[in-house]
């Protein structure tokens, strides 16, 4: 069948599901070509690729590969930089860097920032007391969890419009559904510049031994000969401002809208804000704030009924 998913569509970008309901019905395995690559639609196949061994999350490296014989320096220099990143790693190497990290978001370690990211509510919702209508993405939704990051990261919350600056030009590369004609010397640009960034402040609160957030934590991991190296310690920092606030000012944004969209549920929700818990969840099932997983294989495999090369 001729392939109807076109990822960079504006109809698609409004809506995918529709049109995912009928590739997954008429052919759930299938080659797209503005991608690239092969789309699993159903849930099964999907749930057999993440957990086989022979698909790769390493799927910078053919980039980073392709860069450096074309003799893209800067680009090659983006995609070195991006494979230190978690999110593009296979065990062995991802499993006690994903370890370390998780052990900084415990539950504990939640509650325990609980207060302050009530300020930050606070002090950003109380501007708009006033005001007949705002901008929820621009005025809430971005600048409340960058704020909370910059907290944990060390770093002065002042700095947060330079982090939308970046992210935002860094997001080109990384997740974009969108075609933009520069988006590789943008997204290197602002790669290069938050490395440089963190690199300051991890050698600064280095130096001056501070303590009591995520970043000194991790410092004191690698200083005491743990399994996350200096760049995969600056990547870190990169990866949780980055991915952090960009899943939740998503998942802030698609709650609000689904709630207008469902004056029912709002209505529910307000006779009862012990709901607030089951609502996020059902928020993050029904519209995911990522919604594609990328693998590469590493080997020939076939699934569907379809063969899909290594790489």
């Amino acid at each position: 069948m001729k392939n109807t998913f076109d990822a960079f569509a504006s109809e698609i970008i409004a809506n995918p599901y529709p049109a995912l309901a009928r590739l997954r019905a008429a052919d759930p395995v299938s080659w797209n070509e503005p991608l690239k690559g092969w789309l699993l639609t159903t849930y099964d196949d999907v749930k057999a690729a993440q957990k086989d061994s022979r698909f790769s999350a390493e799927r910078v490296k053919p980039f980073t590969m392709h860069m450096a014989a074309t003799k893209r320096p800067e680009l090659e220099r983006m995609g070195t930089l991006l494979n230190h990143w978690l999110l593009f790693r296979d065990p062995p190497a991802h499993t006690p860097l994903r370890r370390l990290l998780i052990d900084a978001f415990t539950p504990r370690a939640i509650n325990a920032l609980r207060p302050r990211i009530g300020e930050i509510v606070e002090e950003l919702l109380d501007p708009l007391s006033d005001r007949n209508q705002f901008d929820m993405i621009s005025d809430f939704a971005f600048p409340m969890p960058a704020t909370v990051i910059a907290h944990i990261l060390g770093v002065p919350s002042s700095d947060v419009p330079k982090f939308r600056t970046w992210s935002n030009d860094l997001a080109t590369v990384i997740g974009n559904s969108r075609r933009v004609p520069d988006r590789f010397e943008r997204g290197a640009r602002a790669l290069f510049t938050l490395t440089d960034y963190f690199r300051t402040t991890v050698s600064h609160r280095r130096n001056a031994r501070t303590k009591g957030v995520l970043v000194d934590d991790l410092i004191a991991a690698q200083e005491s000969g743990g399994p996350m190296s200096e760049e995969e310690l600056v990547a870190s920092c990169i990866l949780i401002l980055f991915a952090g606030h960009e899943t939740t000012m998503n998942l802030i944004g698609n709650a609000t809208l689904l709630l207008f969209k469902n004056p029912d549920q709002w209505a529910l929700l307000r006779n009862d804000p012990n709901l607030i818990s089951s609502m996020v969840e059902e928020v993050l099932r029904y519209e995911c704030a990522a919604f594609v997983i990328v693998r590469v294989a590493n080997e020939d495999i076939e699934i569907g009924g379809k063969r899909i090369s290594k790489g």
